[in-house]
């Protein structure tokens, strides 16, 4: 009985190969990209659940309420986990780690590294990293102790053994006492390096405002951890403000548990994250876009199936009468949806392999054929391929196996041509476009949004700047590699600064300072330059000056912005002093507000201080602006200046107009996205429209050929076929409209400074939905117009 399915339905599918093949292809392309998808979320979801106790890990982080602003932060006082673990009997372990960086040193060879990390005695208690050598309880006990990766290792001592060798890291030795294998891909933090945390001063502070570390804790079995987080204020209260909240810079400050395998999705704080996160919403909105096409694929499949049922009619009718069940039949169709699904597999397998690298770039994750040979990733999407293939197949199978054999048979019953199958094709035919239009309409916001970031004025000029970072190693040698960066003739300005725009959240330090004629504190963010540092980015002064080397006293002074300024409402602000490390600081200028973060955040209240004279260490970045010339050039001078003032150490550069793009690279990547899939919806739905053209126009010939005898034109017989279709097209576009609304403009809550949603991106969707319906019907529908009335009428 298999045997004789799946004969007859090959025998069907070649017989019809054009339907065949689009339907084919449709599910191919619907599976390949629903397949994309289940192999990406199941990377992003699988971050940190390789550690044995991964569910009943959790990160302690705080909310701190300063000066009516709640600044979220990983790093908490040293002493926070010894005394939750002896407070609270729910606790099984905790683990301290601290992200350290440096100059990692050994015997000639030198080299940054920002997978510097610290951490306790316990941390092999909470994680469940593998140690090669070492003993885990050890290691890292003491001061001036350390392990390696493997790679580190190799990269290090190369086929030395490293066990017993020392190395230096910001100027202080560590002996090896432990490799450990290098850190798998889907941890939320990686370590080159595990130093022990008892060799910094820091990790000995008793306060308990000190932010150094980050704090995990894990659970005992059974023990809940809402219980745990709600008894954390009175822990705040007791420790935090001794038994008594009062006034103060501090307002709150609000302990909360993390889920370890929540981090990487759900955590954004503000200040001391490891790395930088993913986000559950773009999770989200890449498994809706998978829904989607997946829901286009399978209406594609439904639509032409139920169109040929009309065909298939008289098949049905005489099975029935030589005895075949409907069972039996609802089988037989399900079998050769069975046989397409699976040629659609075979050729969506092709393409997930063919276009892999296509998606590594796409969604910025190193995922390789590796990561798709795993029994979970394959029985996923073969589990996805049956759920489609038969979920599409159901319904035209239960509707071919209804005809009544009698009125088929006599010729009184046109299977496909009633009111309710032709209700259900237009209706499958708006939600296939409607989705498409919905997708275009999403990519067409995301791209304004986008564009929106890279063209807005932000209040200086990042064009044609390089970046030098690791400033701090040339030492006492900053002036003179300033100066010799100046002698080139293409380089106009060269500034000195703790940070520029473009490093994330952390452009800037925040700092405490009292204004003058204030009793409390206030935060600011603040940023060392010296005297080049508003030339260097083009900044615009409102009032006052910028720093000089020709004024002595600047190493006391304090430039301020405009948003400080309007805050401490202060109209004529210079002159003005805060208070600031028990020095005064003196405001000689305010600069024109400009974007030091992105604009997902409003412009903060900013200060800058002088890095000149004995604060040039001040400084970590060097900022160099050239004219517009051949860059290659100018960066071949910046590397020969680079090696021959600093250590041996590789250059480190950027482009500040890069970097600062890098600050959108969530939405740049989502406007990819819905572009691919929006093209993909598209390209499906216009598959499944040309097949339906192709069959309706192959059962109105004879009436077409009629008309043309009767003297119809042939832009006649074109509109009278294809009017109706781009009437559900159009329809499908009114459909879309609101819900593509309300999703971006939610969307779009979640920028400080964004676009207003006009009616472009709704009219251009439009246009191009309507463009490309129209111009797959008119190959068909011409076509059909021009073909010769009597052969038609011949054939009938």
């Amino acid at each position: 009985m298999i045997r004789n399915i799946l004969k007859v339905a090959l025998r069907n599918l070649l017989k019809h190969k054009g339907f065949s093949a689009i339907n084919v292809a449709g599910l191919a392309l619907g599976l390949a990209a629903g397949s994309f998808v289940l192999i990406f979320i199941r990377n992003e979801t699988s971050y940190d659940r390789f550690h044995e106790n991964a569910d009943r890990i959790y990160r302690v982080a705080q909310d701190i309420h300063i000066d009516n602003r709640v600044d979220s932060a990983v790093p908490t006082p040293p002493i926070l986990a010894a005394a939750l673990a002896e407070e609270f009997p729910s606790i099984e372990a905790t683990a301290r780690v601290a992200h350290v960086g440096g100059i990692v040193s050994y015997e000639d060879q030198r080299f940054v590294s920002s997978n510097v990390y610290a951490v306790d005695a316990d941390f092999f208690k909470v994680f469940s990293f593998r140690l090669m050598n070492g003993d885990p309880k050890t290691a890292v006990a003491e001061p001036n102790r350390i392990i390696v990766t493997r790679s580190a290792a190799r990269k290090v001592f190369g086929d030395k053994d490293p066990l017993g060798r020392v190395l230096t890291i910001r100027g202080d030795a560590f002996t090896v006492t432990g490799i450990a294998e290098d850190c798998p891909r889907n941890s939320h933090f990686h370590f080159e390096f595990l130093t022990s945390i008892p060799t910094y001063p820091r990790s000995r502070a008793t306060g308990w405002f000190e932010g150094f570390c980050a704090t995990y804790v894990v659970l005992k079995k059974g023990a809940s951890p809402e219980t745990l987080e709600a008894k954390l204020p009175e822990f705040v209260l007791n420790h935090h403000y001794g038994g008594k909240k009062g006034g103060g810079l501090f307002k709150d400050w609000i302990y909360f548990l993390q889920p370890l395998t929540a981090i990487h999705l759900h955590s954004h704080l503000l200040i001391g994250e490891f790395e930088a996160n993913s986000s559950a919403a773009y999770v989200t909105i890449f498994l809706v876009i998978a829904v989607f096409v997946l829901l286009v694929a399978a209406v594609n499949f439904v639509n032409l199936s139920t169109a040929r049922s009309a065909v298939r009619g008289r098949e049905v009718g005489i099975r029935k009468v030589c005895g075949s069940d409907r069972a039996r039949l609802v089988r037989q169709f399900l079998g050769e949806a069975a046989l397409m699904t699976a040629a659609a597999f075979a050729i969506a397998l092709a393409l997930i392999t063919a276009l892999l690298p296509a998606f590594r770039n796409l969604t910025g994750k190193a995922i390789g054929l590796g990561d798709l040979a795993t029994l979970p990733v394959v029985l996923s999407i073969i589990l996805l391929a049956a759920f489609v293939g038969i979920g599409a197949g159901i319904y035209p199978a239960l509707v071919l196996s209804s005809f009544r054999p009698a009125a088929v048979l006599r010729g009184t019953f046109a299977a496909g041509t009633g009111f309710r199958s032709s209700a259900l094709r237009k209706g499958l035919i708006v939600l296939q476009f409607a989705v498409s239009v919905f997708l275009l309409v999403g990519t067409a916001v995301v791209y304004e949004q986008t564009d929106f970031f890279q063209s807005k004025r932000l209040g200086f000029d990042r064009e044609h700047v390089i970046v030098v970072k690791q400033a701090g190693l040339l030492g006492t040698n900053v002036r003179a590699f300033k100066a010799k960066l100046l002698q080139h003739p293409d380089i106009q300005t060269v500034s000195l600064s703790s940070n520029l725009p473009g490093e994330a959240a952390s452009a800037v330090s925040l700092r405490v300072l009292r204004p003058e004629g204030s009793r409390e504190g206030i935060v600011m963010a603040m940023l060392s330059c010296d005297e080049d540092f508003r030339e260097a980015l083009k900044l615009e002064m409102v009032s006052g000056r910028f720093f000089s080397p020709d004024h002595p006293s600047d190493g006391e002074a304090i430039v301020i912005n405009e948003t400080a300024a309007r805050d401490f409402g202060w109209d004529r602000p210079l002159g003005k002093t805060f208070k600031y490390q028990k020095n005064d600081v003196r405001v000689i200028g305010v600069v024109r507000d400009f974007h030091v973060y992105s604009l997902h955040a409003k412009i903060p209240r900013m200060g800058f201080l002088y890095a000149g004279g004995a604060r040039e260490r001040d400084g970590d970045y060097f900022a160099i602006r050239g004219r517009p010339a051949d860059v290659r050039r100018i960066l071949a001078y910046v590397r020969t200046a680079w090696d021959s003032f600093s250590p041996p150490l590789a250059l480190d550069y950027s482009f500040l107009d890069e970097d600062y793009a890098k600050l959108y690279a969530a939405e740049t990547r989502t406007m990819k996205v819905l572009g691919v899939f929006s093209g993909l919806a598209i390209a499906i739905s216009c598959l499944g429209l040309f097949g339906l053209v192709s069959f309706m126009t192959e059962r109105r010939r004879k009436e077409i050929g009629i008309r043309k005898v009767l003297g119809a034109r042939v832009e006649a017989i074109v509109v009278l076929l294809g009017k109706d279709f781009l009437r559900w097209v159009l329809l499908a576009n009114l459909v879309a409209w609101p819900a593509a609304f309300f999703v971006t403009h939610r969307w779009l809550q979640n920028f400080a400074y964004r676009i207003e949603i006009g009616a472009w991106p709704f009219i251009l969707s439009a246009g191009a939905v309507l463009l490309i319906a129209a111009a797959t019907l008119a190959y068909q529908t011409i076509v059909a117009a021009l073909s010769n009335p009597a052969d038609s009428l011949r054939r009938e």
